[in-house]
């Protein structure tokens, strides 16, 4: 990899890797749901990242009652049926909290009860993917109801 960035000009790496941009980036663009969060040099990139999550997880130890509130009211409208609701609900919690495992877990459930089996999988495997990114162990019924969607696609053809 030294070899090429040696002989290139210009190198666009896109990379969860926080050491590798340490290790070989010149500049680091930090994007976070579409918007520039940094542009600069890669140690102060990974260190702004890096607090970034130390206060996510401070926040998410520390989530305010409102929140749970909130939970409950897309939880109610997703038992009521009201799918659309309950969805929307969970979407706008979302953009708060992009890695709340709870709230990506039921957004993932919506999906299954409307039989929007695409959505489904997409869904399931941003709860894979958010648990990794986070450090945190997925729930267990993840991959189940992956393996288990993947079946019933593969019945249906």
């Amino acid at each position: 990899m030294q070899e090429m960035l040696a002989d290139a000009k210009t190198v666009i790496l896109v990379t969860h890797s926080l050491g590798i941009v340490e290790k070989v980036c010149t500049r680091a663009i930090w994007l976070q749901e579409g918007t520039i969060r940094y542009d600069g040099d890669p140690k102060e990139a990974v260190a702004l990242y890096k607090e970034s999550v130390k206060r996510y997880r401070n926040m998410k130890k520390a989530l305010p009652v409102k929140k749970d509130a909130r939970l409950q009211q897309a939880v109610k409208q997703f038992g009521d049926g009201k799918y659309e609701i309950a969805e929307g609900l969970l979407e706008e919690f979302l953009r708060e909290y992009p890695h709340d495992l709870t709230v990506m877990t039921q957004y993932a459930e919506i999906a299954e009860e409307s039989q929007n089996w695409e959505q489904a999988k997409q869904r399931w495997e941003q709860v894979l993917k958010a648990a990794e990114f986070i450090g945190e162990e997925p729930p267990q019924r993840a991959e189940q109801r992956l393996k288990e969607i993947a079946q019933e696609q593969e019945m249906k053809l």
